[in-house]
């Protein structure tokens, strides 16, 4: 399982950081594409729980409410990350330290968009009822078998698409042989 999947699934109340500097600001795309860097800095202005500003890594936890030690470390793993290509969490994308003031951090709300659970299907893919007989005429493939059945704890959205097509095709494979 990948690390940072995986480090998603322990951090308190399901919640992650995107923290930045001035540098990243002002030479990365707009993080919305609609919005200016005028408007990208107002968002950072206004009290809001969701984007917090600092002129240091310590104020910048203080204003997120963060623990100034973790973050400074956070800041300072990634920086020798940026520096060896040896990133803690594997990272491939690592453009720039993080250490031109001021500092912006926002908020990101881990949340999923499948279900652990799902309907039973037996080895020919029907949906069987909780004494396990199959309902006649009646199959099931793709999400609905829910991501318990294909992901495991993965919590990385787009991961069903593999197993969705691959059992699809395979239902489909096997409705035509019995048609």
């Amino acid at each position: 399982m990948d690390a940072r999947e995986q480090a998603l699934r322990f951090q308190p109340n399901r919640r992650d950081w995107v923290v930045l500097d001035q540098a990243v600001v002002d030479r990365a795309p707009p993080i919305l594409e609609a919005w200016s860097r005028a408007e990208l800095a107002d968002a950072f202005k206004a009290p809001d729980a969701n984007f917090y500003r600092g002129d240091t890594i310590q104020e910048l936890a203080k204003a997120a409410g963060l623990p100034a030690a973790t973050l400074a470390a956070t800041v300072e793993a990634y920086n020798y990350g940026v520096h060896t290509g040896n990133d803690v969490f594997a990272g491939k994308h690592l453009p720039v330290k993080l250490q031109k003031a001021p500092f912006y951090a926002i908020r990101h709300q881990e949340t999923s968009i499948t279900s652990t659970a799902g309907v039973a299907v037996n080895d020919r893919l029907q949906v069987v009822r909780r004494d396990g007989s199959a309902m006649s005429h009646l199959y099931a493939a793709g999400e609905i078998l829910g991501s318990g059945a294909t992901q495991r704890p993965a919590v990385c959205g787009g991961m069903m698409v593999t197993s969705a097509l691959t059992v699809g095709r395979l239902l489909g494979e096997r409705l035509i042989r019995f048609a």
